[in-house]
């Protein structure tokens, strides 16, 4: 299978039309279509907005051939616990900055005396 086909594959496989694939991927049908006959190869903006638009797809397979076409999904439930801590990192350090931000104000209320 080639690179090509690879793509096609991914289209395919998220059962979208043609105008749904080129669109999903900021191409026209008619770049979608010289790719389907492989008249032309794509290029590297388009394999990255692939990869970009389906986080699932395994990067060493679509350049490669190698491996399975999805990621692991032990890999994609890290990367979801990984974006989940990172909501929870910006949410205490928000709350933090809130409660020390209300503390430095009632200091300056008895410094100053008001």
């Amino acid at each position: 299978m080639d690179i090509n086909e690879r793509i096609l594959a991914v289209g395919a496989g998220a059962g979208m039309n043609n105008a749904e694939f080129a669109q999903a991927l900021g191409i026209s049908q008619a770049v979608l279509s010289h790719l389907r006959a492989g008249r032309n190869k794509p290029g590297l903006e388009l394999v990255l907005a692939l990869l970009q638009r389906f986080p699932e797809i395994n990067p060493e397979w679509m350049l490669f051939g190698k491996g399975e076409m999805k990621r692991p999904e032990q890999e994609m439930g890290q990367k979801q616990e990984l974006l989940q801590l990172l909501q929870e990192i910006k949410l205490m350090n928000e709350m933090n900055f809130n409660a020390l931000k209300s503390r430095i104000e009632g200091l300056e209320k008895r410094i100053s005396g008001r």
